[in-house]
């Protein structure tokens, strides 16, 4: 009989399933907050990168022009060594040339004999031993014979003759 009683009843509606939802998704606070600070850590790592950069190139630059102005040293003591003569007090004084030889691999003391040689080559010839009085080892330039009278190059003929050699 009960039975019967509960199927008289009234029907009951029957519930749609439930789907088993996830609560509503939270951000992911702690992984979010970790991702910003790693952006942040990295752009200020950077930013003192860049700030060091211009002192690291200094460091450098000031090692390498200590390095070069060492092997300069040696190099103008093996020169002075081997031409004591030399007065240069430092290896710019040589001259660009020098440098241009040694860039292109020569060695600093072949370098320096190979301009020593073409300078000597440059170098006006000697106008030899000029003597004082007006005996026959008196010596006129070029310009006294041209302030000469006539009569003073007639008188002086054979050593301006002997001085033409050397103008």
């Amino acid at each position: 009989m009960e039975d019967e009683r509960i199927e008289q009843a009234a029907p009951v509606e029957q519930a749609a399933p439930v789907e088993e939802t996830a609560p509503p998704a939270e951000p992911e606070a702690p992984a979010a907050a970790a991702a910003e600070q790693s952006a942040a850590s990295l752009a200020g790592l950077a930013k003192a990168l860049g700030r060091l950069a211009p002192d690291r190139d200094t460091a450098f630059e000031a090692l390498r022009r200590r390095e070069a102005d060492r092997v300069f040293r040696e190099d103008l003591a093996a020169i002075r060594a081997a031409w004591p003569d030399e007065t240069a007090a430092s290896i710019r004084e040589l001259g660009p040339q020098f440098a241009a030889i040694c860039a292109a691999g020569v060695e600093p003391l072949a370098a320096y004999e190979a301009l020593r040689a073409q300078r000597q080559r440059r170098a006006a010839p000697s106008t030899g031993k000029v003597a004082a009085g007006g005996g026959d080892g008196t010596y006129f330039s070029r310009d006294e014979v041209a302030r000469m009278s006539r009569e003073e190059i007639h008188r002086n003929f054979d050593s301006i003759r002997r001085s033409m050699r050397r103008w």
